[in-house]
């Protein structure tokens, strides 16, 4: 009696792990259709560049990448208006060395020849560990690179864990689905989705920059904790991964005849001042200096301590509208006197102070966030 019905039972198809397999498949896929709902604008940030990237830059001859402080600070309107080059913004939300390096090889696989990329490290960024974007890594790496940046942190955990999440959308996206059902069961808006939209809509009108209004100034409550061990630690060092994926990319660029500039955005008076004061700014430095050396492709254009009041920014590390302009305009100035200088000394340039206009000269075409919010959303649906 009972070795005829495990003869059927084995020979039986597992519907159960069908309906299972089914089930994940279908919960995936509503989550990744649904990513605009459940994402924020700095995470979609990175997907919006991984996919624009291809299209973009191969007509342009400067590119920019590097973190918020180059999304926010450098835009290519006002230096396409002084230099009549193409330019384009690749910088990315919290970007990190491997995202830039990343991103400047697919702009090479896309047939684009840049003859000048700007590139910026923000000291806190260059501290922290590749896990410190485990949410961001799968909106812009492939699986392929990522197992490549898994090898090169040498982490196989981590490696493991980057492809588990490009695999399943659920997996990195947990905290924002979880955000939006906890946020519909109290009766909020649960969907991020206009909000997402509109930055996207700025940083397609603006080249790839996210332009901020003006503020007369920031208050001390958008103040960042000056005591903060993220932003102000003991002492600063690069973690061996980002110098890893700074030498991959002045490599890449040199090899292909691309001259690199490596900004040093202002940041607010307080933020470096402390700097200053606990000696980061003297050690980032002193790493800096013997890449002139070794990289004759490389420049520094260094504008740390130009006179950027705190009317110039919209939080302490993040140039407003104005304070972007003026930067902008400098570095349009800065590419267009650089010249080639077997010297370290003339290739460490430094910006002059703050220079303000009293018309600004961002095209009247170019939309801040403020605008783009009042405007009607576009249709994206991914």
């Amino acid at each position: 009696m009972i070795a005829p019905t495990l003869g059927r039972t084995a020979g039986s198809v597992p519907r159960g792990l069908i309906g299972m397999i089914g089930m994940i498949i279908l919960v995936e896929s509503i989550i990744s259709y649904h990513h605009l709902d459940f994402t924020r604008f700095y995470i979609h940030d990175w997907r919006a560049i991984g996919d624009t990237i291809r299209t973009q830059s191969p007509d342009c001859s400067v590119l920019c990448f590097g973190d918020s402080l180059v999304k926010f600070g450098v835009l290519p309107r006002v230096i396409q208006d002084r230099t009549d080059a193409r330019v384009y913004n690749l910088s990315l939300c919290g970007g990190q060395a491997a995202s830039s390096y990343f991103l400047l090889r697919r702009a090479i696989d896309a047939k684009s020849r840049p003859t000048t990329v700007l590139v910026d490290y923000a000291p806190h960024l260059l501290m922290a560990e590749p896990r410190h974007n485990m949410r961001q890594w799968p909106e812009l790496l492939s699986l392929s690179e990522s197992i490549e940046l898994g090898l090169a942190a040498k982490h196989a955990g981590f490696c493991a864990e980057l492809a588990l999440r490009w695999i399943f959308p659920s997996m990195k996206d947990r905290d924002e689905v979880r955000g939006g059902i906890l946020a519909a069961l109290r009766g909020r808006p649960a969907s991020r989705r206009d909000d997402v939209l509109a930055h996207r809509q700025v940083w397609e009108q603006n080249l790839g920059s996210d332009i901020h209004p003006a503020r007369s100034s920031f208050d001390v409550n958008d103040e960042l904790d000056l005591s903060n061990p993220g932003y102000f630690p003991r002492t600063w060092s690069c973690h061996k991964v980002n110098a890893y994926y700074i030498h991959a990319f002045l490599k890449l660029a040199a090899s292909n005849h691309v001259q690199v500039v490596w900004l040093l955005p202002p940041v607010g008076p307080r933020f470096q001042a402390r700097r200053d004061e606990l000696g980061l700014e003297s050690k980032y430095t002193a790493f800096l200096k013997p890449m002139i050396a070794k990289y004759p492709n490389l420049t520094v254009l260094d504008a740390r301590h130009s006179g950027y009041d705190s009317s110039l920014f919209v939080d302490s590390l993040h140039l407003s509208r104005p304070g972007a302009d003026a930067f902008s305009r400098e570095i349009a100035t800065a590419l267009v006197s650089i010249e080639a200088d077997a010297s370290s000394t003339g290739r460490w340039v430094r910006v002059p102070g703050v220079r303000l206009r009293t018309a600004s000269s961002i095209p009247a075409d170019c939309v801040d966030l403020s605008i783009a919010l009042r405007l009607p959303i576009k249709g994206h649906r991914r």
